[in-house]
């Protein structure tokens, strides 16, 4: 219990760093930004289907009908609506995480390696590894994501059993993965590779699982999530190095 709290805090705890640190908060603002303009973008995908549903979806299933035709054939528009609400909603999800691979993760990677080496790190302790290099672990990292929720999506249809199953195994691959991504950035900057990453965070299960939780519930917090995750990037050094029993205080060259 007292793992998963560990890791369920590490975002508190890296925004408490952040704002004692004033020299990382230039290496912050630009992922803010970023993750700012990805709600935005997220929200007009979800918008852009409603209106597209409400203004040719919905009228193609009800122009002519009469009496109780009416009733029945709402009832299947809503339905088609719901279906590419979630559609929309799980192609921004894709969209969001895919920007985050490819462009998010360079700026959380120069805040990672300011906060480390204003923690004393020494230089021969990083070897980053080539963009493309990283680029391709995040998207294999995400490709096993998209199969574990379509996995969970097929279980689903089992009756009775499926849908808490599948309720189950989608937070527990949502949330870990979620930890994983944001644990990635300190052990990245010490040459860690994919399957290197996958074996720490399995190590620590539980508190991987705990830090994930509450970047899921954080990623569901418009505007507020845009500070909450650079946070959580300071907070991963923070627990990497509490995992790991190096220190987590600044050093006097860099002392606020």
């Amino acid at each position: 219990m007292a793992t998963t709290w560990e890791g369920v805090t590490t975002p508190l705890k890296g925004f408490r760093f952040l704002t004692s640190q004033r020299c990382l908060w230039k290496f912050a603002i630009p992922p803010a930004i970023f993750n700012l303009v990805m709600n935005a973008v997220v929200v007009a995908i979800l918008f852009a289907s409603v209106w597209f549903w409400w203004r040719n979806v919905f009228p193609w299933f009800v122009e002519g009908q009469r009496g109780t035709a009416v009733w029945i054939w709402t009832a299947v528009a809503v339905a088609v609506g719901l279906f590419m609400l979630l559609a929309a909603f799980l192609t921004a999800i894709v969209v969001w995480r895919l920007a985050s691979a490819i462009i998010c993760s360079s700026l959380y990677a120069r805040l990672t390696e300011q906060t480390e080496r204003l923690l004393g790190i020494a230089d021969d302790e990083i070897h980053s590894i080539s963009f493309r290099q990283e680029t391709a672990d995040s998207l294999r990292d995400l490709a096993v994501w998209i199969g574990q929720q379509t996995l969970s999506f097929a279980v689903a249809f089992v009756p009775l059993v499926g849908p808490p199953i599948a309720i189950c195994f989608s937070a527990h691959s949502t949330c870990f993965q979620l930890g994983l991504d944001y644990l990635q950035y300190p052990l990245t900057l010490r040459g860690r590779r994919r399957e290197q990453r996958l074996i720490f965070a399995k190590e620590h299960r539980t508190t991987t699982l705990g830090f994930g939780s509450s970047l899921f519930v954080i990623e569901w917090m418009p505007i507020v999530s845009s500070v909450l995750l650079p946070s959580a990037v300071v907070g991963s050094v923070l627990l990497h190095r509490e995992l790991t029993g190096e220190t987590a205080t600044p050093t006097e060259k860099y002392r606020a």
